[in-house]
């Protein structure tokens, strides 16, 4: 009697509340079940309790994993197992539940970052490189959780990565709309390069990224970089298109605009260079 109602808890857990059987492509539905659950236990709970829940379901979900893999004899991974998913997306989000923690009123406004945590560890999880495609062929419940961990933490630091670069552009645009008030002679002084120091952020987000795939990776990469700050300067210098549009806009959304766009821009090209690299 014991045995069927254990078998039942296994099958619960490992597909988290058997989310796992939708289809298609189960693994996305169990990383929108975790980053949904997510959001859920950190707006309601709080990031310390957030944090024991996940410590407390990477440990429960092994154990069920371990044992529901052992009644599929014909696969080693099945996959309406989705516990790992969710767990490797909650990895995913602490960055953001640390910030939420410091700050509740930001809630609303890391809506994109909750959406790049989600496609950032979808990536990671799908694509598979380094050491998580090493731990994806590990047997047993060890290899089926291990890799969503580590996709993660790769995850997780992107997610850490946007969050800098975000706050970073929201003060630079209030010193910045503070330090144009002192200045009468420029609404653009010549001092103020934040906005220079944003746009090139932005630009080598494509190596940063190639980075945290393959740290190896660090001394090949430098004609990328000099590339990003070259091209990130021409599309700064010349303002084609929309950059020029958002340079002509008054005060400090004129100033930072036209640098995040040239960065964009310069990143754009940064990613071909490097596929074609």
């Amino acid at each position: 009697m014991l045995r069927p109602r254990l078998a039942k808890l296994n099958k619960f857990i490992s597909t988290f509340f058997y989310v796992g059987f939708l289809r298609p492509a189960p693994g996305t539905w169990g990383s929108i079940a975790g980053i949904i659950s997510a959001y859920t236990l950190l707006i309601t709970m709080g990031f310390l309790t957030f944090l024991l829940i996940l410590l407390f379901t990477i440990i429960i979900g092994f154990w069920s994993t371990k044992n529901y893999i052992k009644k599929s004899s014909k696969k080693s991974d099945p996959s309406e197992v989705v516990i790992d998913e969710v767990i490797g997306q909650w990895i995913t989000v602490l960055p953001i539940g640390y910030i939420l923690e410091i700050d509740e009123f930001l809630r609303d406004g890391l809506w994109f970052v909750w959406l790049w945590a989600f496609f950032s560890f979808r990536f990671f999880d799908i694509i598979k490189l380094g050491l998580i495609g090493w731990a994806d062929n590990l047997d047993g419940a060890m290899g089926v959780l291990l890799d969503d961990i580590l996709a993660g933490v790769a995850a997780g630091l992107t997610v850490v990565v946007l969050i800098i670069l975000l706050f970073t552009t929201i003060i630079g645009f209030w010193s910045t709309k503070n330090y144009i008030k002192k200045s009468f002679d420029n609404s653009d002084p010549s001092e103020v390069v934040i906005d220079e120091v944003i746009g090139q952020w932005i630009t080598i987000l494509p190596i940063g990224y190639i980075l945290e795939i393959d740290d190896f990776l660090r001394d090949g990469l430098w004609f990328a970089w000099l590339w990003a700050l070259v091209s990130f300067r021409f599309f700064d210098i010349f303002k084609l298109g929309l950059i020029g549009w958002a340079d002509n806009l008054d005060g400090a959304i004129g100033i930072l605009l036209d640098d995040i766009l040239a960065g964009v821009a310069a990143g754009l090209t940064v990613v071909v260079l490097i596929i074609l690299k």
